[in-house]
């Protein structure tokens, strides 16, 4: 698999219209306009009425399915003052919250800033948002879609810079800006007098990209459009969809105003769209030997650029077992991701906060390896699985079964490993595989092929169990997220898991890889 790379553009200038995507997310969406003009007439409006469908909605929180998830880790560039952070991403009251905090000194940026966006690229179609921006002046509340060059594609390429946006300034949210970029080419801003206050209320503002035209909406009614020609090319390749807040420094106080530190948020209640999202480079077979093309995601230079694999954040792991899921429990450093346990002081029911990064994709029969690294840490379980469940809806409207594979590491005794599977809610398959060496002294290779007649378990490349499917041993047949956690237990499990005792203990992971195609939970 040709390797996506990601480059930091941080030295970015304001001569001109400026705008990008950020490495792995996006950069400042849209660009200073100094002066940008109302003009009441919207040339070419078509009155064509929205196809979109909901792509997530946070009545309940976070995109149960990972569709939509924070951004952590990365500048949006040095003329805008912000470093994205998860904890700047929050969710109340059926709404997600884009803040802004300072950095204190932290990183070059002056602030941390909140950005959410997918992990999936989307092309033509149309684009609907329910949001309300913030009115904090040196601020923007934005929606749009982008791709860019350190965006690498299937043939080995950098994307072009390719961008459309609404934007919202807090100084004066009576209007909106849109705007758009081709192959780095922007300046086409244009501001449109709402004709009301967007930070007081929630409403839908949206767009219709084609190959023809992009015609911009505010509550379904169009409001302007641009349309393609020789002189006038149009965006063309598919971005992610992304929602971000945040300030510029002071050479962009002309366009933004000046910020001063403030609670004030960006608020989103869903986000819809008729496009079908699709990974930036395709898949392929390949083998249980550790050179497999389906998703091939390394840790040594922190999080995943591309998303696909993301840290599990604000629910839990069930009842019988102890720990509530937090973003802060999954860190990177030496070249790996580290999931951890911490007590959760009485903050949700669950005693404690583990640690858990899992994909948004979904994966069916293929193989799949990991290189990790188990905690030592009795009353503690580090794993490796597929997994989906009635949680998960599918494109008929109905919920999934239960269907897992499992590679399970006990703390107690890390010198084996249990493998196990679940078909409808029915386990019950556990196999004691006993290693020949102690799993968490050093990193080792996990793995399983999944088909559609058997599943066998690998360690180090070399096959060590498999179960045949019949009819009255069927096998797991329903694509599932790829996940890694790890957490302790109650009493109640401790007949199993020995007894937990706090400690700073972390299961440890060099990469992750399958040849199975990853796909969203509607096909």
């Amino acid at each position: 698999m040709k390797k996506k790379i990601l480059a930091m553009l941080l030295a970015l200038t304001m001569a001109a219209a400026l705008a990008a995507c950020t490495p792995a997310g996006n950069q400042p969406s849209s660009a200073p306009s100094s002066n940008p003009t109302s003009n009441p007439t919207s040339p070419g409006a078509s009155s064509a009425p929205f196809e979109a469908v909901m792509l997530a909605d946070f009545a309940n929180g976070p995109a149960a399915d990972g569709s939509v998830f924070a951004s952590d880790g990365w500048s949006n560039g040095s003329v805008f003052n912000v470093w994205w952070k998860g904890d700047m991403v929050t969710y109340s009251d059926g709404q997600l919250h884009l803040g802004i905090s300072d950095a204190n000194g932290e990183v070059e940026q002056g602030y941390y800033g909140g950005e959410a966006r997918t992990g999936l690229y989307y092309g033509y179609g149309d684009y609907i948002v329910k949001m309300k921006p913030s009115k904090a002046e040196g601020t923007a509340s934005t929606f749009f879609t982008c791709t860019g060059p350190y965006d690498i594609n299937a043939e080995g390429n950098p994307n072009p810079w390719d961008e459309i946006d609404i934007e919202f300034l807090g100084k004066d949210t009576t209007g909106v800006q849109f705007n758009y970029y081709v192959n780095g080419q922007g300046g086409h801003e244009y501001w449109y007098d709402l004709g009301f206050d967007a930070s007081e209320e929630f409403h839908e503002y949206g767009f219709r990209w084609s190959e023809d035209a992009i015609t911009w909406y505010v509550d379904g009614e169009a409001v302007y459009t641009v349309n393609a020609s020789a002189d006038n090319p149009l965006p063309s390749t598919p971005g992610r969809i992304l929602m971000n807040h945040w300030c510029g420094t002071p050479d962009a106080e002309g366009w933004m105003g000046k910020y001063e530190l403030s609670d004030a948020t960006a608020d989103y209640q869903w986000v819809k769209t008729s496009a079908t999202g699709r990974e930036l480079v395709p898949s392929e077979d390949g083998e249980q030997d550790g050179t497999m093309d389906g998703l091939d995601v390394s840790f040594a230079n922190g999080a995943a650029a591309d998303g696909s694999v993301f840290a599990s954040d604000g629910w839990s792991n069930g009842s019988v077992f102890n720990v509530w899921w937090k973003g802060d429990m999954v860190t990177y450093s030496d070249g790996q991701l580290h999931l951890g346990i911490s007590d959760a002081n009485g903050e949700v029911e669950q005693g404690y906060y583990g640690g858990e990064a899992r994909t948004g994709l979904y994966y069916g029969y293929g193989d799949y390896i990991v290189k990790m690294k188990p905690s030592k840490a009795e009353g503690t379980a580090s794993t490796f699985f597929t997994c989906t469940g009635p949680y998960d809806i599918n494109a008929e409207g109905n919920p999934n079964p239960w269907d897992e594979i499992d590679i399970e590491f006990l703390g107690k005794d890390t010198t084996g490993v249990q493998f196990n599977y679940y078909v409808n809610g029915q386990g019950g398959h556990e196999y004691w595989y006993d290693l020949g060496f102690d799993a968490s002294e050093e990193f080792h290779e996990y793995g399983f092929r999944w088909s559609e007649d058997a599943i066998t378990w690998y360690v180090d490349g070399e096959a060590v169990y498999t179960v045949n499917a019949s009819a009255d041993n069927p096998l797991p047949s329903t694509p599932g997220r790829i996940l890694m956690n790890y957490w302790c237990g109650t009493p109640d499990a401790e007949g199993w898991m020995g007894k937990y005792e706090l400690s700073d203990a972390t299961a440890d992971y060099q990469w992750i890889k399958t040849t199975a195609t990853g796909v969203s939970l509607g096909g």
